[in-house]
């Protein structure tokens, strides 16, 4: 999903309290929401309460925290008392005003208490210091404010509280202690603050010395002029710098009693500082802090100048905040699935909602209890009758909810995704995470943990998702709105338990509540009660009002001569409706439309006071409009049947494939009258009806008319329209494309994406006998199904395949009952059936990344059999050259991997979230990937694995032997805690809850355990058989056979030899009962037979107990009931149920599964695996792999047999309960197929001899991938480990895992075919282990490099001639790749060279250096002979952070051995983040120009190639082909080789994988690629103004002219990397020679210098380049840089590049040379340019993050700004050799459009005129420009772009590292500038440095938040990311303009 699209940008939108809001405007926010608050004191608060409390004490916490408020009151205030103008809470406005205010939506609240009440009797010796003292000391020591340790201190103090805060902060100035604190204080406010003192503090000390006979000091510090005053005010004038001070005065005196007077005047109440900022309040000094409402003057003064403080804190750290806030959303909107906002639906009934309706709600108690009052219940429900405004006022309490964190949902019954309860859940967790940002980061780890989420699985969701939403942190309430909950599809399949389920399980202490409106409902009566909610019932009396208002408002069209028969006419609506508003409503409109005044009588009379009858005389006067009715009905039924609201666009486009005709009125408007109003279009051109009552009239089977909605005949016509579209020319087009590379065309036909996602939907609900229906549907089959796929995979729902499949079966199985079952058709819908889960399952992982492989990848991997091979793969039809050979696998395999164990014994097996985990009797547990089957970690217990449980969050793996218990992160391999288990006592099962915090156990001695994790603590420990359950005395000391835990229905199940289930309730522990077989008509022992096994259906909503006999049946119960329902036959032994509850899989010791279905146990198929019993099984979480385990084996099955998740709408035709078995799935036993094992390190003839595990050495043809046969054998279970074949000398030298040595010679035979020969060498080395076998090139010696000894034989001599000893650590040997008589040792930091015929050191050591930091993979690597190169691939890590890992591929230079005594490695950097490089394949020719390429294979399955002789370093690479995860699974390392002819082939146990032609297929992951796909593709923002074709086209007009085969390849041939030409530039040349200094270039060097040196140095694609040494007269060197060109044009370009360069080295001195002189020389049409030598690290770039700071610095230079105030400079530039047109403009957009304009003429000139490109331009230049760019230069918002000095040509090319100066502090240096000056953003716009590259990676951000912390984004922000792709469209000129070489 495009992150911008503009349902993403709406959700951005969810969190209401925005930065957007005016100020007035949150204010009456802030008043509505004051108004029900009870202005009341509380009777429960004490006078302290009122007064407040002492300390510093937080009020509000925000979620995330930008700036501290602390709130000092003064003399006999409080805490509270200060800053409330009432007793009533909500007059204290610190609290319950600013933190609903979004202006302060980032502010942690405080206050601040203390001892200041002069009216007690006893004295006080505390004064101001005392209590600053205090004040400084609480803020050093709250661990909130401890937490946030850069987060800016705003103190408020008033009177004295003034004098406080100051003498804090003197004290966080003086006191080294409180530095941090210091210096986060941002800004003091003083009110009323008595600075000289006041005359009345003298006067109230003599008053306290007459009455109380003392003094307070505090009083004393107050009086004018006093020794403390001076003290704080001479302390304080020393220490404020820095902060700000605002300061306001009274101005209205006090009455004191005795007369009025100011409290604090004004020369008090001012410190007189210049930075002070003071200003007058119209209050007296205690009201200057006490409000009566938010619209109180005084209080909108402090109030906007606290904003100001806020803004100018957070102005850039919200907005980096901000950034990364999108930018998880955006992951967190991918993740979840977000296709839609409600926020759309909350804006259609904000802005039908008049102002004061609804208000009869939340004036009542009951709500104001439940939204304030903490201890009141959660649920709040609200019931009504149909249409009684239930959604309205939902509405209504989310208005009153503004300001607090809130999450709704409006269900729909109608619309497929609003009626979804899955869809409910991942909505309301994309809420939560937008307003709280601990649910944000929680989802974020959750989504990197497990990045797969069941989309249609609301069970998986809640477990998944909420179990880590209800773990984050909450500092205030979270509100969710649930309306018209009747509406979810769960009611209406009675299956409103498991939402009740979920609910019912939120943490009382999770501070969640929640308002939901309803319908009556007696079943949701029953299942909300439990969870005693707060319920009112919406009444006729209570909607009257609302009603009024609405006939009030809209009276004025009404019929009627005067206002008076109007009003009557209204009055008569008001009590007819009854309390409807939807009835009243409908009459309004339609009294509108009346001609006559008599016509108004007859409506109300005959308009029935029921909507059922209102929606029968809209039918009724529908029928007399005779023309439109065909339009009619299809407009009812695409809107009743539609799977969501189509738009009034698509709704067009609809129309005219149903019924063929083409509208050109204004559809949207005339929809309401061809409806009858019965159907309406809200604000987002939405089509829906006007309520859920009117699409329950509208299908009513009992309707007699003819606009009835036959749902199956109205979905028939639905989905043939959808399929004519997939069957159109419009799909047809996608298929010319083959990159994955090339941009997505946008389809013109609106109802494109509604086709796409849910054809198969209304094929599902389409009656089946309708023949055209067919004949579509097997035409898109036939023809665009791949486009199709291709589209789907662009979405990310590989599951819309598995959905397909579903509804194809389901509408075959259908058609089966009524028309047979024959033809090619239905052959064909049946096969698809089968491929489409099966191209899901096995290569959704690589679609997703690349979806164009559907039509260049996945059909040649498909099994020869599968429709899709067929169709598209197979000979004379294949879409690609790329084919798989050597496989005999025809069909799709059930069985996709087996993972054998040898002689380790599998004991237990568990399997969640998309890991399985295998415990053995050894102790070692391995954890799996699910999805690969490849090995993810393993664990070590200690003792043999028992019984194990994976935990859905966390990665917690829990296992238990007979000793002792313990549970791990797997994701660090930390043990979390164990426990000891005394003997007898082992759990028989355990339990991880789903939230992850408990583990449960139940054990052979009848102990039931709960753990709490992660500390390990007991929380819980219960003996069942103590509790007088078990009446059997013989059985008390019985060990149960079988335990079972139900923590979805709080069940404990146990079993006893010979005894029945015994059931528990976990809550009581109280026994419930038995589950027995029924006596009748069995033996007393059929009736007592023994229990192997037994599993609880796992859907909370179905109650079913599934019970295996020994060798005899399969049994269900009724848990609810405890009754026997009925049993099958069946010999199950073990039994495991699907998460979903649908599927019930049983194992039994004959090694056969049989899967049921849960309900019925109808058996869907069998699994035969003979000769192994079934040990364990494990269901994959979405039910559709079934992982089994056996002694030695764990299989992994996908038996067609499981897509069969629930279809959750009710079908026209139900299908029939049986379902056709499929045929039995038989495999063998793994043992039996032999495993290749090793491979020779080549393949370059036309056979390859490989070794496997059965001791054999066998041969395979290379080009078909078969078996010849064997050629020998080691013994046989010796498996061979290591291969070395000379192909030129008949060679053969094998090793096995006993460490014995064959060396044996091959001959070929008359049919060219290998043969065995003779033994050459045969020993056994038996106390050694061999690590490495190595043949010289000849075939003459062999070495073997064992753990002690390196020996060497001679194989012509057949004996032993040398041998040494062996290093402590392994050391490879490799053959020298040039000198072939030399082997190379290669040692930790040294290679040597020895003789390969003695052994002898052939030169001395060579030392290796970078590679200190890297660990190097010596098994897999490559040598080159042209050029000696070695190529290894190398890792890098943090050991704290390994997942911050790059790889390398590192070359050496061979060639220089014995020449240098040092080599160094070079690396090619690869980027992890694309790339996670596993092993090197080998080497090849490459495709496109024939050059040495290096093959490397990825952990994602990706074979990739660099090219060798690119400069280095290099980060690009081509991706060629993937491999898919199942042919890699149960292998513990994954075999590749190259072959000769460019073939890459890979072990698939015992068969070899040819893929031939792989190289063809090269998808090239280079920046311009990626330019060009990012620059086509606009942010949503601009699209919705932009006609989106517009900004396509000419980007892919471009494209199209720089490389036609990016979008058209050849027919019949993918867009290979052969078909390009980005070789744009001349060959980069490297000058050596000698220069000529031209007598012109010597006068401008300094007079009586010597010329020393002229040489050649650097390299240019244009010009020569050099080095200059002069001598001075001194003796000093003086060093220059010389650039020498040629020709007129390399004349124009030296001018303007010395004039860039002047200019920049003016802005930047130290960052650019220093140029000296450019000109001509005396001879030749030559140019010279001169500067000052910088000596450069050589091959290395600066790292983006200095380059951009930079950047920065120049952008930001004063000397950079225009000398002219325009845009453009002062001569022609370059950018490489294309002159810039750089003519001075006003505007900026002019200026680019000059430049753009003159890139497009130059590329016109270089490949000719372009028709399309020339319509393009037109629409480019008047659309897309001026709606980028003109907002910039917006005067009437303030805004303009200055224009600045701009680089022209910014990259890490263009610039380079001084060596000088120690690493760290290295100079960055830039050059070969084209400058203008332009907008800033414009040189960010550039390769590198451009967002579209930075932002990829948390890195590249910081960058980017790096240079805009300096300069900040331009206005409009929400266009930056759009303007840098529009100003990257101008780097295509100097690609494209000169055409290709």
């Amino acid at each position: 999903m495009d992150s911008d699209s503009p349902h993403v940008l709406r959700n951005h939108a969810l969190q209401r309290t925005s930065t957007e809001h005016s100020t007035s405007s949150a204010l009456q926010s802030l008043q509505r929401r004051l108004k029900i608050i009870s202005l009341h004191r509380s009777p429960s608060e004490s006078s302290t309460d009122l007064i407040g409390s002492l300390g510093l004490t937080l009020l509000f916490e925000p979620e995330e925290v930008l700036a501290d408020f602390i709130f000092v009151h003064g003399l006999r205030g409080g805490s509270r008392k200060t800053w409330s103008f009432s007793a009533d809470p909500a007059h204290f406005w610190p609290k319950e005003w600013l933190p609903g205010d979004p202006d302060f939506k980032h502010v942690r609240i405080h206050t601040f208490g203390y001892h200041s009440n002069w009216g007690e009797s006893k004295g006080s010796d505390f004064n101001v210091h005392d209590f600053g003292q205090n004040l400084i000391e609480d803020i050093h020591s709250s661990s909130s404010i401890r937490r946030s340790d850069e987060v800016p201190l705003v103190l408020i103090g008033h009177s004295m509280g003034g004098l406080v805060i100051k003498k804090a902060v003197i004290l966080s100035r003086e006191n080294p202690a409180y530095k941090t604190i210091g210096d986060r204080i941002h800004s003091l406010y003083f009110l009323a603050t008595p600075h000289r003192g006041s005359d009345l503090a003298k006067a109230l000390n003599n008053i306290l010395k007459i009455v109380f006979k003392n003094t307070k000091a505090y009083v004393t510090n107050l009086e004018r002029s006093s020794e403390a005053q001076q003290v704080i005010s001479n302390s304080f004038r020393h220490c404020y710098s820095g902060i700000q001070i605002h300061s306001f005065l009274e101005s209205i005196p006090m009455n004191l009693g005795y007369g009025s007077a100011l409290v604090v005047d004004r020369s008090s109440a001012t410190l007189g500082y210049a930075e002070e900022r003071v200003q007058f309040l119209n209050a007296d000094h205690r009201s200057i802090c006490k409000y009566e409402s938010p619209m109180d003057p005084n209080f909108q003064t402090v109030r906007n100048r606290l904003a100001a403080t806020i803004h100018d804190i957070t102005r850039n750290a919200a907005q980096g905040m901000q950034e990364l806030r999108r930018e998880h959303m955006r992951q967190l909107s991918s993740y979840l699935n977000i296709s839609d906002a409600p926020v759309d639906d909350l804006t259609a009934l904000e802005e039908q909602k008049l102002e004061g309706s609804c208000e009869w709600l939340t004036k009542k108690q009951s709500y104001q209890d439940w939204q304030y009052n903490s201890d009141s219940p959660k649920y709040f429900w609200l019931r009504g009758k149909p249409a009684m405004g239930k959604s309205m006022t939902s509405c209504h309490v989310i208005q009153q909810l503004e300001g607090t964190q809130c999450s709704y949902f409006f269900f729909k019954h109608h619309d497929r995704l609003k009626s979804s309860l899955a869809v409910f859940l991942r909505s309301m967790a994309y809420q939560m995470a937008s307003s709280n940002r601990s649910v944000r980061q929680q989802l974020i780890e959750r989504q990197q943990d497990d990045p797969f989420l069941e989309m249609d699985n609301a069970r998986n969701i809640w477990r998944k998702v909420f179990g880590v939403v209800f773990k984050a942190q909450y500092h205030q309430p979270h509100y969710w709105v649930i309306d018209a909950l009747d509406e979810c599809k769960a009611a209406e399949s009675h299956d409103f338990g498991g939402l009740f389920g979920f609910l019912s399980k939120i943490d009382k202490d999770v501070p969640v509540k929640l308002f939901i409106t309803s319908r009556f409902s007696s079943e949701l009566e029953r299942l909300i009660a439990p969870l005693h909610p707060i319920t009112e019932q919406v009444t006729a009396e209570d909607t009257t009002q609302d009603i009024r208002a609405y006939v009030e408002m809209y009276s004025d069209g009404l019929p009627g001569e005067c206002e008076e028969e109007q009003h009557d006419l209204g009055e008569s609506i008001i009590s007819k409706s009854s309390g409807c508003f939807l009835w009243a409503v409908v009459v309004i409109r339609q009294l509108k439309e009346v001609m006559f005044f008599e016509e108004t009588e007859d409506i109300l009379k005959q308009v029935p006071q029921e909507m059922e009858g209102l929606y029968m005389r809209s039918l009724q006067v529908l029928s007399t409009k005779i023309k439109y009715k065909y339009l009619t009905v299809s407009i009812l039924n695409w809107t009743v049947c539609s799977m969501r609201p189509l738009t009034a666009l698509e709704l067009k486009d609809a129309l005219k494939l149903d019924i063929n005709q083409t509208i050109f009125k204004d559809l949207e408007k005339a929809i309401p009258s061809l409806s009858g109003h019965m159907v309406s279009v809200d604000r987002h051109s939405r089509v829906q009806t006007i309520h859920q009552t009117a699409t329950a009239f509208l299908t009513n089977p009992d309707l007699r008319s003819e606009f009835r909605v036959k749902k199956s005949e109205a979905n028939a016509s639905l989905a043939k329209a959808c399929l004519r579209y997939l069957c159109g020319e419009e799909m047809q087009m996608q298929r010319r494309r083959r990159s994955s590379a090339a941009v997505s065309r946008k389809r013109s036909n609106a109802l494109s994406d509604y086709a796409c996602s849910y054809f198969s939907e209304h094929l599902l609900r389409a009656t089946s006998t309708d023949d055209e229906l067919l004949e579509l549907l097997t035409a898109f089959l036939q023809t665009n199904i791949l486009t199709w796929i291709e589209v789907v995979a662009q979405k990310k729902r590989m599951d819309f395949l598995t959905r397909a499949a579903k509804h194809l079966k389901a509408y075959l199985d259908r058609r089966a009952r009524s028309v047979a079952p024959l033809g090619k058709a239905i052959q064909l819908i049946d096969a698809w059936a089968i491929d489409l889960p099966r191209i899901a399952g096995e290569f959704g992982i690589n679609l997703i990344s690349d979806p164009s492989a559907i039509y260049r990848l996945i059909p040649p991997l498909c099994p020869p059999n599968s429709t899709i091979y067929r169709q598209f793969a197979s000979e004379g039809v294949s879409m690609t050259t790329f084919k798989v050979t050597g496989l005999s696998a025809q069909n799709w395999d059930d069985r996709v991997s087996c993972i054998y164990y040898g002689d380790q014994r599998a004991e237990s097996i568990a399997c969640r979230d998309g890991r399985f985990a295998v415990g053995f009797s050894n102790g070692s547990i391995i954890v799996y990937y699910g999805e690969s089957c490849q090995e993810a970690t393993r664990l070590e217990h200690g003792d043999g694995v028992l019984v194990m449980e994976l935990g859905s969050l966390a990665g917690l793996l829990a296992a238990s032997s007979r000793t002792s218990l313990k549970i791990w992160n797997v994701a660090t391999g930390s043990i979390l805690f164990t426990h000891d288990i005394l003997p007898g006592h082992d759990p028989l099962t355990l339990c991880i809850d789903d939230s992850g915090t408990k583990l449960l156990a139940a054990t052979a001695r009848k102990d039931f355990i709960t753990w709490d994790i992660p500390n390990g603590n007991i929380v819980k420990h219960q003996r069942w058989a103590e509790s007088g359950v078990m009446e059997a005395a013989s059985t008390l000391g019985r060990p149960p056979t079988v335990i079972k835990i139900d923590l979805a229905h709080n069940l404990l199940a146990v079993t006893y030899r010979s005894l029945p289930v015994f059931l528990w309730d976990l809550d009581t522990f109280s026994l419930l009962g038995t589950c027995n077989l029924p006596t009748s008509g069995r033996d007393s022992l059929s009736v007592q037979l023994p229990i192997t096994d037994f599993v609880f259906n796992p859907n909370p909503d179905v109650e079913l107990l599934a019970v295996a006999y020994m060798a005899s049946e399969l049994a269900l119960y009724d848990t609810s009931r405890l009754t026997f329902k009925f049993s099958v036959p069946s010999e199950c032994d073990i039994l495991v149920a699907s998460s979903d509850g649908r599927t019930l899989a049983g194992g039994d010791s004959s090694g056969r599964i049989q899967l049921f279905d849960f309900d019925t146990l109808q058996v869907l198929t069998n699994i035969s695996l003979p000769d192994y019993g079934v040990k364990a099984m494990r269901f994959s979480n979405d039910g559709l792999r079934l992982f089994d385990l056996r002694d030695c084996e764990c299989n992994v099955w996908e038996p067609s047999a499981l897509v069969r998740k629930t279809i959750d709408e009710t079908n026209s035709e139900p299908s029939a309960s049986a379902i056709p078995l499929p045929a039995k799935v038989e495999a063998l036993p793994i043992e039996d197929i032999p495993t290749i094992s090793a491979l020779p390190s080549s393949a370059n003839g036309d056979f390859i001899i490989c070794g496997n595990d059965h001791g054999s050495v066998v041969l395979y043809e290379l080009h078909t991938g078969k078996r010849k046969g064997d050629l020998y054998k080691h013994a046989r279970n010796c498996s061979i480990r290591s291969i070395q074949w000379n192909e030129n000398a008949g060679i053969v030298s094998t090793v096995d895992t006993a460490s014995r040595l064959q060396v044996v010679k091959i001959v070929k035979d008359a049919a060219k075919m290998w043969k065995k020969s003779a033994v050459v060498l045969d020993e056994r080395l038996s106390e050694q282990v061999i690590r490495q076998q190595l043949l010289s090139p000849n075939a003459t010696n062999i070495l073997i490099a064992t753990t002690k000894w390196i020996l060497l034989y001679d194989l012509v001599k057949k004996q032993r001639v040398a041998e040494i000893e062996a290093q402590a650590h392994w050391s490879p040997w490799i053959n020298h790749p040039l000198q072939p008589d030399l082997v190379l040792l290669f040692e930790q930091f040294a290679v040597r060279t020895f003789n390969w015929g003695n052994l002898e050191p052939a030169f001395p050591a060579v030392k290796l250096k970078g590679h200190e930091d890297y660990d190097i993979d010596y098994e897999h690597y490559a040598t080159f002979q042209q050029g000696g190169k070695l190529l290894m691939k190398f890792t890098s890590s943090q050991p704290t952070q390994p997942a911050h890992r790059t790889y390398h591929i590192s070359t050496l230079d061979l060639s220089l051995l014995g020449k240098s005594t040092v080599l160094h490695f070079t690396h090619y950097f690869i980027d992890p983040s694309t790339l996670d490089i596993d092993f090197i394949i080998g080497s090849a020719t490459g495709v496109f120009n024939h050059s040495p390429i290096l093959l490397f294979f990825t952990k994602r399955g990706w074979v990739c190639s660099i090219g060798i002789d690119q400069p280095l370093p290099q980060e690009e690479y081509v991706r060629h082909f993937f491999v898919p995860s199942h042919w890699l699974s149960g292998t513990e390392s994954v075999m590749a080789r190259v072959t000769r002819t460019s073939d890459i082939l890979f072990v698939q146990r015992d068969e070899i994988a040819v893929f031939k032609n792989a190289l063809d297929q090269m998808e090239a992951l280079q920046e311009v690629y990626l330019c060009f796909v990012t620059l086509v593709t606009f942010p949503a923002t601009v699209l919705l103004e932009l006609n989106h074709s517009v900004c396509f086209a000419i980007g892919t007009s471009i494209l199209e002219a720089i490389e036609p085969s990016l979008t058209c390849p050849p027919k019949g041939r993918s867009a290979t990397m052969e078909d390009n030409h980005f070789d744009h530039h001349p060959t980069t040349i490297k000058h050596e020679h000698d220069i000529d200094i031209d007598e012109n270039l010597l006068a401008k060097l300094p007079k009586n210098s010597k010329l020393k040196s002229a040489k050649g140095a650097g390299e240019s694609n244009w010009n020569l380049t050099g080095h200059v040494i002069y001598e001075i007269e001194d003796g000093k060197e003086e060093e220059y840089f010389l650039k020498i060109g040629t020709g007129n044009q390399g004349k124009a370009m030296f001018a303007g590049e010395f004039a860039s360069m002047t200019a920049l080295h003016s802005s930047i001195p130290k960052h650019v040379p220093r140029p000296l002189s450019w000109g001509a020389f005396t001879t030749g049409d030559r140019y010279f340019q001169l500067y000052t030598f910088h000596r450069f690290v050589k091959g290395l770039k600066p790292s983006i993050p200095h380059l951009v700071s930079v950047a920065a610095s120049l952008h930001s230079a004063p000397s950079s700004l225009s000398p002219t105030g325009k845009f453009g400079f002062e001569m022609t530039t370059y950018n490489g050799n294309l002159p810039q047109d750089n003519r001075w403009t006003e505007t900026w957009e002019e200026f680019y459009s000059n430049g753009m304009r003159r890139m497009l003429d130059l590329d016109e000139k270089a490949r000719g005129e372009s028709n399309e490109l020339k319509e393009l331009e037109g629409d480019f230049f008047e659309k897309v420009v001026p709606r980028l760019i003109r907002p910039m230069e917006d005067t009437k918002k303030g805004r303009s772009v200055k224009p600045v000095l701009l680089h022209g040509d910014l990259w890490v090319g263009n610039a380079s590292v001084e060596e000088r100066g120690m690493e760290e502090e290295r100079n960055c240096m830039l050059f070969d500038s084209s400058a203008f000056y332009g907008h800033n953003e414009w040189d960010k716009s550039r390769d590198d440095l451009s967002p579209m590259y930075l932002m990829r990676d948390d890195w590249g951000r910081e960058c980017l938040e790096a240079y805009h912390r300096i300069i900040p984004k331009s206005e409009p922000i929400e266009d930056w990311e759009a303007r840098i792709e529009l100003y990257a469209l101008y780097v295509i000129g100097p690609l494209s303009a000169p055409g290709p070489q």
